[in-house]
Protein backbone atom coordinates (compact mmCIF):
# COMPACT_ATOMS: atom_id res chain seq x y z
CA UNK A 1 0.00 0.00 0.00
CA UNK A 2 1.31 3.30 -1.23
CA UNK A 3 0.31 6.11 1.27
CA UNK A 4 1.20 9.87 0.59
CA UNK A 5 -1.14 12.43 1.68
CA UNK A 6 0.35 15.64 3.36
CA UNK A 7 2.38 14.17 5.63
CA UNK A 8 1.00 15.20 8.87
CA UNK A 9 1.00 13.18 11.58
CA UNK A 10 -2.75 13.99 12.60
CA UNK A 11 -3.83 12.98 8.54
CA UNK A 12 -1.60 9.51 9.44
CA UNK A 13 -3.28 8.46 12.75
CA UNK A 14 -6.89 9.37 11.98
CA UNK A 15 -6.44 6.72 9.41
CA UNK A 16 -4.11 4.02 10.99
CA UNK A 17 -6.69 4.07 13.97
CA UNK A 18 -9.84 3.37 11.78
CA UNK A 19 -7.98 0.80 9.70
CA UNK A 20 -6.72 -0.67 13.24
CA UNK A 21 -10.46 -0.49 14.45
CA UNK A 22 -11.82 -2.29 11.18
CA UNK A 23 -9.31 -4.97 11.10
CA UNK A 24 -10.23 -5.71 14.68
CA UNK A 25 -13.92 -5.56 14.41
CA UNK A 26 -13.14 -8.19 10.84
CA UNK A 27 -10.47 -10.16 12.63
CA UNK A 28 -13.05 -10.84 15.97
CA UNK A 29 -16.17 -11.34 13.84
CA UNK A 30 -14.58 -13.81 11.50
CA UNK A 31 -12.72 -15.58 14.65
CA UNK A 32 -9.34 -15.62 12.35
CA UNK A 33 -6.45 -15.15 14.04
CA UNK A 34 -3.82 -13.44 12.75
CA UNK A 35 -0.37 -12.68 13.30
CA UNK A 36 0.17 -10.27 16.36
CA UNK A 37 3.40 -8.42 15.01
CA UNK A 38 3.25 -6.90 11.44
CA UNK A 39 5.66 -6.23 9.64
CA UNK A 40 5.44 -2.49 7.87
CA UNK A 41 8.39 -0.60 5.95
CA UNK A 42 8.42 2.68 5.22
CA UNK A 43 11.03 5.58 4.17
CA UNK A 44 11.05 7.27 7.14
CA UNK A 45 8.27 10.04 6.82
CA UNK A 46 8.30 11.63 10.30
CA UNK A 47 4.36 11.82 10.07
CA UNK A 48 3.64 8.44 8.80
CA UNK A 49 6.62 6.78 10.93
CA UNK A 50 5.26 7.89 14.05
CA UNK A 51 1.50 7.19 13.71
CA UNK A 52 2.17 3.69 12.62
CA UNK A 53 4.26 3.32 16.19
CA UNK A 54 1.63 5.09 18.21
CA UNK A 55 -1.62 2.67 16.39
CA UNK A 56 0.85 -0.28 15.27
CA UNK A 57 2.60 -0.66 18.71
CA UNK A 58 3.35 -4.37 18.30
CA UNK A 59 4.30 -3.80 14.80
CA UNK A 60 7.74 -4.15 13.13
CA UNK A 61 8.87 -1.08 11.30
CA UNK A 62 11.53 -1.42 8.67
CA UNK A 63 13.17 0.87 6.76
CA UNK A 64 12.32 0.55 3.28
CA UNK A 65 15.35 0.46 0.43
CA UNK A 66 13.11 0.89 -2.48
CA UNK A 67 11.19 3.94 -1.23
CA UNK A 68 14.39 5.77 0.01
CA UNK A 69 15.63 5.15 -4.11
CA UNK A 70 12.68 6.29 -5.28
CA UNK A 71 12.93 9.51 -3.58
CA UNK A 72 16.20 10.44 -4.20
CA UNK A 73 15.70 8.88 -7.92
CA UNK A 74 12.41 11.65 -8.12
CA UNK A 75 14.24 14.34 -6.31
CA UNK A 76 17.48 14.12 -8.42
CA UNK A 77 14.90 13.90 -11.59
CA UNK A 78 12.85 16.62 -10.93
CA UNK A 79 12.28 20.29 -11.79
Amino acid sequence: MFLHWDGHYSTYVDFFTELRSSLDSAVSSMEVRLRSSAVIGTDEEKGLAKALRDVFSESTHLLCVKHLRDNVRCTAVGP
